[in-house]
């Protein structure tokens, strides 16, 4: 049954999805279990040798791993079972919660942005997050997931229709605005190329430090423990900047910006650009003789702190020319 009559349902793997860390560790417990020695009994009774008492409890340990299989797939049928989002009239509610009930809902006149996210692991199953950032202070947002990515793109349109007051998937246009659908707009950015991605990440100030830090860590056998904390802290910053380049688009759709990036986790930032409130365009002193520059904006409740790492990047040009920096610029100011 669904978690309420109008309510659709996320996909049958999400649950799973949600605690892939977890059903991980418990693959890695029973491979670690599995050794060489169990192989060599489990041949052995297949090749017809009697080694009934040695494959005993490779056996029992087999039987567990599915007991234990059959119990996460159970479980996580309940949870899926009260898991659903809903698009009303003037709002998106999602609703999860087996024991404790927790149903959230976002105004469209307050949304921000609509993202369209694919984490790794969803990835592979060809699956996707729709991310709905609203005007707030903490937990403002809604993430849906997971769905097919197909799904996800229309729900995403479905939300930005709606964001926007146009017909929706739900509700009939007129004929003949129907008739034709308007010709795509040509990209803002073409897709950055990954050779300038890479250089780009090399020639930051970060990357540099990491690099020299690493010699002298080997010249100079530096301990481990000693070197860590240094790793931990530089490390991130030379990943945020490829990531946010690897096969950049940046494309307009009426009065949204739609960016498209990311090599490990894929997503699809649409912007809104009447929530745009400042545009900052610099330029790191290594990349001054390629002339490239990166642009950020301020979208209120947008990027912060406050919506976490998974939130959408305020760096909407990572890396690109003068001429492509400037088309982010008001008209008045470009």
């Amino acid at each position: 049954m669904s978690p309420q009559p109008n309510f659709r349902r996320v996909h049958r793997l999400t649950p799973l999805l949600r605690l892939w860390s977890v059903i991980l560790a418990l693959i890695a417990a029973f491979a670690l279990n599995v050794n060489m020695e169990a192989l060599r009994d489990i041949f052995a009774f297949i090749t017809g040798e009697h080694r009934g008492e040695a494959l005993r409890d490779t056996a029992l340990a087999l039987a567990g791993f599915i007991a234990v299989c059959a119990v996460v797939w159970l479980a996580s049928g309940l949870w899926w079972r009260r898991m659903g989002y809903q698009l009303g009239a003037e709002e998106l509610s999602l609703r999860r919660g087996l024991l404790s009930v927790q149903l959230r809902t976002a105004r469209y006149d307050r949304t921000q942005a609509v993202d369209v996210v694919e984490p790794v692991i969803a990835r592979l199953f060809r699956l996707a997050a729709v991310r709905v950032e609203t005007a707030g202070g903490q937990s403002s947002v809604i993430e849906i997931a997971y769905l097919k990515k197909s799904d996800a793109e229309a729900l995403r349109d479905d939300i930005l229709a709606r964001v926007h007051g146009a017909p929706t998937s739900q509700t009939e246009a007129p004929a003949e605005e129907s008739a034709e659908e308007p010709a795509e707009e040509p990209a803002l950015v073409p897709e950055i190329p990954i050779a300038r991605s890479l250089i780009a990440a090399a020639l930051r100030t970060s990357t540099l430090f990491l690099v020299g830090f690493l010699i002298l860590v080997v010249v100079t056998r530096l301990p481990l423990s000693a070197a860590l904390p240094i790793l931990v802290g530089a490390l991130p910053n030379a990943w945020n900047v490829l990531d946010s380049s690897w096969r950049y688009t940046a494309r307009t759709d009426g009065e949204v910006l739609n960016i498209t990036y990311g090599l490990a986790d894929r997503r699809r930032q649409s912007i809104r650009l009447d929530r745009i409130h400042a545009v900052q365009i610099t330029q790191p002193f290594l990349w001054r003789p390629l002339g490239w520059y990166e642009v950020r904006v301020s979208v209120a409740g947008y990027g912060a702190s406050a919506s976490g790492k998974a939130s959408g990047s305020t760096r909407i040009l990572p890396v690109g020319t003068l001429a492509q920096a400037r088309q982010f610029l008001p008209a008045d100011a470009a």
